[in-house]
């Protein structure tokens, strides 16, 4: 996956998964192993105001490789080392299955999911919007220049 910077937003070598290599200063990311689903996360932490990063799809081994979006308590709560965790606090579009992910209300529980845009392919370019109001923030997604 490569950022496309809107801002100095790169990937933070300090919280990603160990088979994830980093290069081309920090903007692409890749996952060395065949079978393990790794975390990589930006190095800007968002709490207020509006901000817009883009992630292009260099690369897809399997439809259940890709997930963007945001967590709530990075790098504190969640563990690199592995699959995100059904109970961490992650938003986000499972962009080659086309589904919005969010946390259980309850806090326990498996992510809720619902059919969210289209599936993403190798070459597309994901948009990120994250506009915080009123202390809350909402994410919305982009697919090659065209919002859900």
């Amino acid at each position: 996956m490569v950022l496309v910077g809107k801002r100095s937003f790169n990937w933070d070598p300090n919280n990603k998964g160990p088979n994830m290599k980093l290069n081309n200063k920090n903007l692409t990311a890749t996952n060395m192993s065949h079978s393990d689903f790794e975390p990589v996360f930006g190095s800007i932490s968002m709490n207020s105001d509006t901000h817009y990063w883009e992630v292009k799809i260099n690369y897809i081994r399997d439809m259940n490789d890709v997930m963007i979006g945001v967590s709530q308590g990075m790098p504190k709560i969640i563990d690199t080392r592995n699959r995100m965790s059904p109970y961490e606090r992650f938003y986000a579009w499972h962009a080659t299955a086309g589904r919005k992910m969010r946390p259980h209300p309850s806090g326990n529980g498996k992510p809720e999911q619902s059919d969210y845009g289209q599936h993403a392919k190798q070459g597309d370019t994901i948009g990120c919007i994250l506009e915080f109001k009123g202390g809350l923030g909402q994410i919305t997604f982009v697919k090659n220049g065209v919002s859900f």
